[in-house]
């Protein structure tokens, strides 16, 4: 009878050490469910918030001193600033060149993803794996947005490391030498600068982006030879004919007005 006592206490204490353990296991992964889950979702809308945060610097592009916010909801992730990722240089070559920005710093805007957010491929969320040096007329963005897996973890990165060029007609004025006007190819070349603002905060946080003014350079082009414009940065480099501009007058001398518009983001 003592050992027939002594094998259903055993069986007891097996049976409950079972219970117990299945019942850690599905607690465990419940709650490894559910934050997945809750992972995934904060960094779809992270997704969502970067792209409202490129039209708003768009937006204020041509507006100095003008600010815009949009809000990240940080739980797993948060929002980060990737200083001097590389270096670009703008040349615009005629009889001479030109050289208005010379291996000026490139800064990313990023939102990194919690532990668990999956990430098999690049998915562009704005513009396209071309990733250009150079975007011609104002249909396409300048500032590319796009996911990454680096340093184990998954990435939403903001990137204008790239210029546009825009012809914006014939510029008609008066020459005091001649006492008569004279017209002028008007093009536009322009830089959007992120720098740093103050990163502090945490959970709920307010990204501010701020246009902290213009930097305007102006340079005349003669007609012969036409100007090209070229730009260099991350090792390689592109170059586009004025010849190709929409409506582009090779007869006449082009007035070319370089625009560096330093935009900082904050995290407030």
């Amino acid at each position: 009878m003592k050992k027939k006592g002594y094998s259903v206490t055993v069986s007891t204490v097996i049976l409950s050490a079972v219970f117990i353990a299945a019942t850690l296991i599905a607690t465990y992964t419940a709650g490894y469910v559910i934050q997945l889950h809750s992972e995934s979702i904060e960094f779809e809308q992270a997704k969502n918030t970067m792209i409202l945060l490129a039209t708003d610097i768009e937006d204020i592009v041509l507006k100095p001193k003008s600010a815009a916010y949009v809000i990240f909801n940080s739980r797993a992730g948060g929002p980060s600033f990737d200083k001097n990722v590389g270096e670009i240089t703008v040349t615009i070559e005629g009889e001479t060149n030109w050289v208005p920005v010379k291996n000026l710093q490139i800064n990313f805007m990023k939102y990194r993803g919690g532990s668990l957010v999956g990430l098999s491929n690049i998915e562009y969320l704005r513009g396209d794996e071309s990733k250009p040096l150079i975007v011609v007329g104002i249909s396409e963005p300048l500032g590319y947005i796009y996911t990454e897996r680096t340093k184990n973890a998954a990435w939403i990165v903001l990137d204008y490391s790239r210029v546009r060029i825009v012809y914006t007609g014939i510029l008609s004025l008066f020459n005091i030498t001649t006492d008569s006007y004279e017209n002028f190819n008007d093009v536009k070349i322009i830089y959007i600068n992120l720098v740093p603002g103050e990163f502090y905060g945490s959970g709920r946080i307010y990204a501010k982006v701020e246009n902290l003014g213009i930097v305007h350079q102006t340079n005349i082009f003669n007609p012969n030879p036409v100007p090209i414009l070229k730009v260099s940065a991350f090792g390689k480099e592109e170059s586009f004919s004025f010849l190709n501009l929409p409506n582009f007058d090779d007869s006449l001398k082009t007035i070319v007005t370089f625009l560096l518009i330093n935009i900082s983001i904050s995290m407030l």
